[in-house]
């Protein structure tokens, strides 16, 4: 005798919970899926100069998933370039340095002026890339056999 067809509910969410298991190793290929579409995007920016903030772009598992980002210093400078940053233009020579009147630590830069460097994102697109293929394939993972 069926009770309402719990036991397919039961039976479902039992298979569920087995393809959970499957989905850490997908999240770890669309990882690195994304880490390495974040390179490319990094190098078409031409944010290339030694080739170590490219080669910093790292894949890392946690407890609770995968990280993509940025792995420790030297190759941490890529970090400014997703988020833009002011620079000081000293092309001129050196540059002239002196304090006001009206405190200690006020300065008065001649001869330069900081200039805004927009940002050049390469971690946020190759996401925006990968994302619908990323569910989609997770999405797929999981209700393998349930009906």
């Amino acid at each position: 005798m069926k009770s309402f067809g719990f036991e397919d509910v039961q039976s479902d969410l039992n298979k569920l919970a087995k393809n959970a298991e499957d989905i850490k190793p997908e999240t770890k290929k669309y990882a690195i899926k994304m880490r390495d579409r974040a390179r490319q995007i990094a190098q078409s920016k031409k944010l290339v100069r030694s080739g170590a903030g490219v080669s910093g772009i790292e894949v890392e598992d946690t407890e609770t998933g995968t990280d993509v980002g940025w792995s420790q210093r030297p190759n941490f400078h890529l970090y400014f370039h997703e988020l833009g940053f002011h620079a000081l233009d000293n092309r001129r020579g050196r540059i002239r340095l002196s304090r006001n009147s009206k405190g200690k630590r006020a300065r008065i830069y001649s001869s330069s002026k900081a200039t805004y460097v927009s940002p050049k994102p390469h971690i946020r697109p190759a996401f925006d890339a990968i994302e619908p293929e990323f569910y989609k394939a997770i999405q797929k993972t999981l209700e393998k056999g349930v009906s």
